[in-house]
């Protein structure tokens, strides 16, 4: 589904957005055999993190490591295989790990084990995680998780009316994240970049941000 631009108050870079993936960012219009991908945060069946892992997975990546405070599922995991045989792309290693980003020692062992599986190198990180519960309200939720919550994220989780407004699928960010990382894209280099934007109109307008150095989050003094 693509809507235009109407909402008061807030500019888009492009005049198309999107609410859902299209055609010009699917993932099969990728081939990414032989890259080596880790995705931070791809625990829940309907999260970014995850549509993510779907999106790389039938973009035909070769090696997919998934981390997350929480278990990933068997079905879960399951469910990458599937996308990609539908796709007729090859067999690909997928590990799990539970990790918490917080402590250094839990990072660096799940490190090893994606060195011992993967090799030397990753070819893409999405590091998407940080720290989040199951989805609860803020009275329904302990002290300790709250104020752990608040300090790896600097935010609270947005009430549900909040939710409910929000159009946006995991599989536009998911389906973007995968578009954008499919190839080198030096002057997108520092920039912001929205996944409801309509990618094949960003790149019609590459001359206009790389001569007017747009896209760029400066501080000014």
């Amino acid at each position: 589904m693509s809507q235009s631009n109407q909402r008061a108050g807030r500019r888009e870079f492009t005049a198309t957005t999107h609410a859902t993936s299209y055609s010009h960012i699917s993932p099969l219009s990728s081939d990414l055999s032989g890259r080596r991908v880790l995705i931070t945060g791809a625990a829940w069946e309907d999260g970014v993190g995850y549509a993510t892992a779907l999106a790389f997975a039938r973009a035909g990546a070769s090696f997919i490591a998934l981390a997350d405070l929480h278990e990933i599922s068997p079905p879960l995991i399951s469910q990458l295989t599937a996308p990609a045989t539908e796709a007729g792309r090859s067999e690909r290693l997928i590990i799990t790990g539970i990790v918490d980003i917080s402590k250094l020692e839990s990072a660096a062992a799940f490190q090893e084990t994606v060195s011992k599986a993967f090799g030397s190198h990753l070819d893409i990180l999405i590091n998407k995680a940080a720290h989040q519960e199951p989805y609860a309200s803020i009275l329904d939720s302990g002290p300790e998780i709250y104020w752990r919550s608040v300090s790896i994220l600097m935010t609270v989780k947005e009430p549900e009316a909040v939710r409910e407004r929000l159009p946006h699928k995991p599989e536009i960010a998911g389906d973007t994240i995968c578009w954008l990382a499919s190839e080198r894209r030096e002057w997108l280099g520092g920039g912001y970049v929205s996944c409801p934007w309509d990618m094949e109109e960003l790149v019609g307008r590459r001359e206009e941000i790389v001569e007017w150095d747009k896209l760029k989050v400066r501080m000014m003094f």
